[in-house]
């Protein structure tokens, strides 16, 4: 597996029961992955089709998650809007004054070793078998030291430390799940956000940390910009808080559901 440690499966679905449903498929121990748990018994699909609600949750709202520099001025309302809407809920919704250092270089320096490691033996025979991006990726990772390898898997840690820290106030926290809307096929990344050039990791800034930290997430439809493109709001639970972060999905759902709601085609 290319990129072990921070790629994750998750389905996409148009509704909360169904990615529940999909993870009670999925979850349990397996002999074959080191990293899979022991099924507790819980079902997912059971837990978020009930009628009650967490009550008296506490969530964070943070709109850069603490560092993201660049985001499109119509999604960073929508969110602040849609974050809000928790409220209704009955749950308590603040925006403490987080930040964090990047974390996009130790993560760009961890993708690309990794991307090394998995090739390097396919690079002599089969260079031109593989994409130019990924030979792009594959050569700089080919050149990153040891010291700076494990200073992108120290950061991973102390990332993880200072959510965990957040998790001690709050049983949850939203962001945008991307800074931008989707950009025109054909198109790496996009070159511009908010005005401003970015970099090519700059479209997927609010992800990637989660990626790094393993902390469960979902990204929640919460309508459609001017343009006609989905925009969405991210929910991170706490280290195997996956059942809160799908309660709360599906409680937004049920007070601002999107399920009929499909942009115009042509």
């Amino acid at each position: 597996m290319i990129f072990r440690g921070l790629n994750c499966y998750g389905p996409i679905t148009r509704f909360v029961q169904d990615a529940a449903l999909m993870l009670d498929a999925m979850k349990g121990r397996h002999p074959h992955d080191r990293e899979s748990l022991v099924d507790d018994g819980t079902s997912y699909f059971k837990a978020v089709s009930m009628e009650d609600r967490p009550a008296g949750l506490k969530i964070a709202y943070l709109p850069t998650l603490g560092y993201v520099p660049l985001v499109e001025p119509e999604i960073a309302e929508m969110v602040a809007t849609a974050a809000q809407r928790f409220k209704e809920l009955g749950w308590t919704v603040e925006e403490p004054p987080f930040k964090t250092k990047n974390p996009e270089e130790p993560y760009v320096s961890y993708l690309m070793a990794s991307a090394a490691h998995f090739y390097r033996n396919k690079m002599g025979t089969s260079r031109h078998l593989i994409s130019p991006n990924l030979v792009k990726m594959i050569d700089v990772g080919m050149t990153i030291n040891g010291i700076t390898l494990l200073d992108a898997i120290y950061r991973r840690i102390t990332l993880y430390e200072e959510f965990a820290r957040l998790f001690k106030t709050y049983d949850l926290l939203l962001s945008p799940a991307m800074p931008c809307t989707a950009f025109p096929h054909g198109f790496m990344f996009p070159q511009i956000i908010a005005g401003k050039k970015t970099t090519p990791l700059g479209f997927i800034s609010f992800t990637y940390p989660v990626n790094m930290t393993g902390l469960p997430a979902a990204a929640v439809p919460i309508g459609l910009s001017k343009e006609g493109l989905p925009v969405s709001l991210q929910i991170i639970g706490p280290l195997l808080g996956d059942l809160a972060v799908l309660q709360a999905s599906r409680a937004f759902e049920q007070i601002a559901p999107w399920h009929s709601r499909k942009p115009p085609m042509g």
